[in-house]
């Protein structure tokens, strides 16, 4: 896995918090392929648990063809598998800041540089249009994430048969 240089940068994070709404609060950044390639399970797998799990969802960039993507879930939209707001605070975000270490954080946050004047900003190719990149990455994996999306939903469709 290519290294990311390290933007993380939690004394800049905590002041923006006190004065503004954080990167974090306003939405969920977008997880790579990559990033659900860490172990020695196949992506389909580690995909299938993560969105299982309800705490990450399938979003969408609106362009020619349509292009998937994976975030974290928004809290209050938990358990949705497939859920197409840009906006709503991440489900990862406690009160000491993420949940994950930072080289476990989706690949769309830790390319986000903290400023201490602004909104922060995203490097490389993230910076020429976030969402879209975002869904770029995963354009590959379209058939992967809709046979997945439909294993849960089939297996969610037998369990409240069986309730």
């Amino acid at each position: 896995m290519q290294q990311i240089e390290r933007y993380e940068n939690p004394k800049i994070c905590r002041a923006c918090a006190k004065k503004h709404t954080t990167c974090c609060q306003s939405s969920p950044g977008i997880a790579s392929p990559k990033d659900f390639r860490r172990n020695h399970k196949s992506l389909e797998e580690n995909l299938y648990v993560a969105l299982k799990s309800g705490l990450w969802a399938i979003d969408w960039y609106a362009a020619s063809p349509i292009r998937y993507f994976i975030r974290p879930a928004i809290k209050g939209s938990e358990g949705e598998l497939w859920h197409g707001a840009w906006g709503g605070e991440c489900v990862f975000l406690t009160e000491s800041g993420c949940k994950f270490l930072y080289e476990e954080r989706p690949e769309g946050c830790r390319v986000l540089i903290p400023s201490r004047k602004s909104h922060c900003g995203a490097v490389g190719e993230w910076s020429k249009g976030y969402k879209k990149h975002g869904a770029d990455l995963w354009l590959l994996y379209k058939k992967l994430v809709e046979k997945v999306s439909d294993r849960i939903a089939v297996e969610r469709t037998k369990d409240a048969t069986i309730s």
